[in-house]
């Protein structure tokens, strides 16, 4: 971004993160810079993220972007605002209950792939160092406390309290219990370890 007395100019680069069969992948040519307004010149930029809960960015703001229609504020605060009030009150809309459904489905699973991930590269890496009798049962163990202690010293996103995360974690017990299950039938995790995961899952903030 850059600003003078004559305005404000705004560019970036055209990488983000998408979702490819339940795994991050990084996409190099997508827009990440948008006309907010049809009327006023105002723009609105994504980052990290092409999508919100599996619905494309470009797509949301496109459809606020017609109904704003003719309407203007006057500052730029007030189209942000504008913009998030919109976006919670058409939440049902934009995003379905069978659409929320699957994308946390694939973000717990895809969680459990990133763990797992760790656990084969820890064991790798003492396979290669020549350490004999690797136990794959501590080495789980030891990741799963390693992403617990992440967990518990992270900040809880704005909003997200003790309640939605209850809801959360009920609403989807099972597949976050069938994830649990693939580390007992890879690594033959410990009942200690299980019991560590159950509670790491009332603070799963995707």
């Amino acid at each position: 971004m850059v600003m003078n007395s004559s305005g404000i100019a705004i560019a970036s680069d055209s990488a983000v993160t998408g979702m490819m069969s339940g795994q991050p992948k990084i996409f190099t040519s997508a827009d990440k810079l948008f006309a907010l307004s049809n009327k006023a010149p105002i723009g609105i930029l994504i980052y990290n993220s092409a999508s919100i809960t599996g619905v494309p960015w470009e797509t949301v703001i496109k459809v606020y972007r017609s109904e704003l229609g003719d309407t203007s504020f006057g500052t730029v605060v007030e189209y942000g605002e504008n913009f998030l009030e919109w976006l919670n009150n058409r939440r049902s809309e934009m995003f379905p209950d069978d659409v929320q459904d699957s994308y946390a489905d694939g973000q717990i699973t895809s969680y459990f792939n990133t763990l797992i991930k760790d656990v084969d590269e820890a064991i790798t890496e003492k396979v290669a160092a020549g350490i004999a009798n690797v136990d794959e049962t501590i080495i789980c163990a030891e990741a799963i406390e390693l992403h617990q202690n992440l967990w518990s010293s992270a900040d809880r996103l704005a909003g997200v309290g003790p309640a939605f995360e209850k809801r959360f974690a009920k609403k989807y017990e099972k597949t976050i219990q069938t994830n649990v299950e693939r580390l007992v039938v890879d690594f033959n995790i410990s009942q200690a370890s299980q019991i560590a995961i159950g509670n790491n899952k009332n603070r799963y903030e995707f």
